[in-house]
């Protein structure tokens, strides 16, 4: 497993932000995230504020985007050293260990292909969530938490750590803490304008992880983050026209 691995500090990178977003550190320190921002998430939280979003990529390729009025907490992010062969954007480069809790608001979660060997958990009151591959948006609500499979395949533990279900796209399901009890899911309905405001994050989430490759380390250095250009970028008119002229 990961954890039969040496495992190093695990960071993430900014790729949009819009409206405010913080990260709170272990110590209480609160520090304003930016754009294009490569920053430690291990024991720590993230809160975004009214009409906010912040979309991140972590090193082993899951990306984040936390909705607005959101507060997402982060206790243990570590990964085990890869090598460059291993740089893809299709599949985790190497293991990882990654404990999320969403205390409040709208997250969104993608993934191309998590190692099976990675420990990944999105843990909430109702239970906690592994996301196995694609893309999934879990919200709360005053009806419970809703969990929207938009693309791939997750699966969903209930409290008491011995019942789960599995589910993929494009399953919607809703969970209150006395059904999360009884270890029963519902089929949720969520009003159409919620729900284009899901889906807009579930995408921008997905792309987000295409945005961005890691290059492998050295040694006790955490990965470099390199930015990938869109291809329309290189169909733009110069900035800078210019002619040649002849001597």
């Amino acid at each position: 497993t990961a954890a039969a691995t040496e495992l190093y500090t695990g960071a993430a990178f900014i790729t949009s932000r819009v409206g405010s977003a913080q990260l709170i550190d272990s110590t209480g320190a609160t520090t304003a995230l930016g754009q294009h921002d490569f920053i430690e998430i291990s024991n720590s939280q993230i809160i975004t504020g009214e009409d906010s979003q912040v979309y991140m990529v972590l090193t082993n390729g899951l990306a984040i985007g936390v909705g607005a009025n959101s507060k997402l907490k982060c206790a243990r992010y570590q990964q085990a050293p890869f090598k460059p062969e291993r740089e893809s954007l299709q599949f985790e480069p190497s293991t990882s260990v990654l404990q999320l809790e969403l205390v409040e608001g709208t997250v969104a979660i993608s993934c191309e292909h998590l190692s099976p060997l990675t420990e990944m958990r999105l843990q909430m009151p109702t239970g906690g969530v592994r996301l196995h591959t694609g893309t999934c948006v879990m919200r709360f609500s005053n009806a419970g938490t809703h969990i929207t499979a938009y693309q791939g395949t997750l699966t969903l533990y209930y409290p008491n750590g011995e019942e789960r279900e599995f589910f993929a796209e494009p399953q919607r399901v809703r969970i209150t803490p006395q059904s999360a009890t009884l270890g029963r899911i519902a089929e949720d309905e969520t009003d159409q304008a919620i729900e284009a405001n899901l889906r807009q994050l579930a995408e921008a989430t997905k792309h987000a992880r295409t945005r961005v490759i890691f290059k492998a380390p050295d040694a006790g250095e955490k990965p470099q983050a390199i930015l990938v250009v869109p291809s329309t970028y290189y169909g733009q008119p110069s900035a800078r026209p210019y002619q040649l002229i002849d001597d």
